[in-house]
């Protein structure tokens, strides 16, 4: 048991508060960065009104939890939705379109941002809620999928620098799970019978992918199935005029 802080942001309702009653029944104190006030009986040590588009308000709420007198030990980022209400690919409605952008990916951006220098002292993990979404085509929802996949993306490039500083980052990519985003079509999917996933096994999962594996690992999670490392296929190097491999430079714009 470990009595480092964890930070979670969306952590009021659906993943983000299944992962709060874990990380506390670990033995965490845990802190909370949401739009909306924390549910009754939540297990959380304290909670902020964020929104993710904020990067300073973010910054003052990762700092509470790493005020604690064990430090952060992990930030879990769920925030995200799923909408965007309006955009079709012939017609883009730049509002909503800019708002899924701007909380699913620049939000984890900034999340991210604020979580890492609190980490660095002593190590630990962030882990973002990514979906099955970045994963896989999802023609339903094409611009909610781009989000994902670019959350995917920035783990995975991320996964090395940041395990050189003893950080380990990973992202969990859950199928459709029976949260409050998907309440307005959850009848399709018991008329079909089809099953759901429980927030608490993606928590579990979350946890799992805190403590095991490479960091920049993508943790795929479907209703009964074990998590599973994705595997994604290897991409072909360049070859130089003698046919070896050539390796991409460190240095350089790259």
């Amino acid at each position: 048991m470990t009595s480092s802080a964890g930070w979670v942001t969306g952590g009021a309702s659906g993943i983000g508060a299944a992962v709060v009653e874990r990380l506390a029944a670990a033995g965490r104190p845990v802190y909370v960065a949401d739009a909306a006030p924390l549910p009754p009986g939540s297990p959380a040590t304290g909670s902020d009104i964020v929104d993710v588009r904020d990067q300073a308000a973010l910054e003052r709420s990762c700092l509470r939890a790493a005020q604690t007198p064990d430090g952060l030990g992990i930030a879990v980022l769920c925030a995200g939705i799923g909408g965007t209400d309006g955009s079709t690919c012939d017609t883009v409605d730049p509002r909503s379109y800019q708002r899924i952008v701007d909380i699913n990916i620049t939000g984890v951006v900034h999340s991210i941002a604020a979580a890492t220098p609190h980490l660095r002292p002593s190590g630990g993990s962030i882990v973002v809620l990514a979906s099955l979404a970045g994963l896989t085509p999802f023609t339903g929802n094409p611009f909610y999928a781009m989000t994902k996949t670019a959350v995917v993306g920035l783990v995975r490039s991320l996964g090395p620098s940041l395990a050189a500083e003893g950080i380990r980052i990973a992202a969990v990519c859950p199928g459709f799970v029976d949260t409050p985003m998907i309440a307005t079509f959850r009848d399709q999917f018991t008329a079909a019978g089809f099953p759901l996933l429980d927030p608490g096994t993606v928590a579990d999962t979350v946890l799992h992918a805190a403590s095991t594996g490479e960091s920049g690992t993508c943790w795929l999670v479907q209703p009964g199935r074990p998590p599973l490392a994705y595997n994604f296929r290897g991409v072909p190097g360049a070859l130089s005029p003698d046919g070896t491999v050539s390796e991409v430079p460190n240095s350089g714009p790259f």
